[in-house]
């Protein structure tokens, strides 16, 4: 039930080094006195937002006892976490040293100074798509020379081996895409590039090889630029040269979700 003011709440962590799913599920396995097995995945989709839409006495009890298994938490207004406007999409880049210009292959159309960056945010998703093959079966090439040798012998026209036929597999490809997200300060706009879309050859000889590596570059740079911007997961993950597959990210929507943490934590 709302308050009577209709004012709810959230608990969330109050910085990125506490986004571990062991001690949060531990912590939170204790307070529901459950086995931690039984909140890994709630751990694991929080994404630093503990509790949501609460009244203020639950909040703060629920944020005392996270505290207390030694979770850094906080109670924030829910009006702190609100979703995002859809991101504005960009392909390309020109950078000085005090901004970054934004925009696709016709023009660049925004610019932002490196210390209006709040977050910076990276993630990589697995998608998978079908692709149908389209194969021809029949006799073998032993399977012919056979049926010729009998033709020749006997006159028969004997066929060995199965009938020729089109048959349709399909085939199932996996494939890694790489986002990220530029959010702004006290400013619900984000912009979001695609790796696979994107052209980077504003790293001029550094370039290397393949999409993943020249993010990574990317990111390096963008760090050090904006150093006051939040970074997620992935972005950590990246930076650190730790494994993809610890990401945890499932959709856009594990991104959304973190993203909207690491901006209420976020220097205004």
């Amino acid at each position: 039930m709302e308050p009577a003011d209709n004012q709810l709440y959230a608990v969330i962590l109050k910085d990125e080094s506490q986004l571990q799913w062991g001690p949060i599920a531990q912590a939170l396995a204790v307070y529901r006195q459950v086995p931690p097995l039984d909140t890994t995945a709630e751990a694991k989709r929080c994404w630093g937002i503990l509790a949501e839409k609460d009244d203020k006495a639950t909040a703060e009890k629920f944020c005392e006892a996270m505290n207390s298994r030694k979770l850094s938490c906080s109670v924030v207004p829910q009006t702190a976490l609100l979703p995002h406007n859809p991101p504005i999409l960009f392909s390309k880049i020109s950078q000085t040293p005090e901004s970054l210009s934004l925009g696709d292959h016709a023009n660049f159309s925004f610019s932002l100074p490196w210390i209006s960056i709040s977050v910076l945010a990276a993630a990589a998703f697995q998608s998978s798509q079908v692709r149908v093959l389209e194969e021809k079966q029949g006799s073998t090439g032993a399977q012919k020379l056979l049926s010729a040798g009998i033709m020749l012998t006997t006159g028969l026209p004997i066929r060995i081996g199965p009938k020729g036929k089109t048959v349709q597999k399909n085939i199932s490809e996996t494939q890694l895409s790489f986002v990220l997200d530029l959010h702004v300060k006290n400013s619900q706009k984000r912009y979001r590039m695609m790796a696979d879309q994107f052209d980077f050859s504003f790293l001029h000889e550094k370039m290397v090889h393949g999409a993943m590596g020249n993010f990574r570059l990317l990111l390096q740079e963008w760090s050090q630029r904006a150093p006051q911007a939040r970074q997620s997961r992935g972005t950590r993950i990246l930076l650190g040269g730790h494994p993809i597959t610890t990401m945890g990210y499932e959709t856009l929507f594990d991104l959304e979700k973190e993203t909207r943490w690491l901006n209420a934590i976020a220097p205004q």
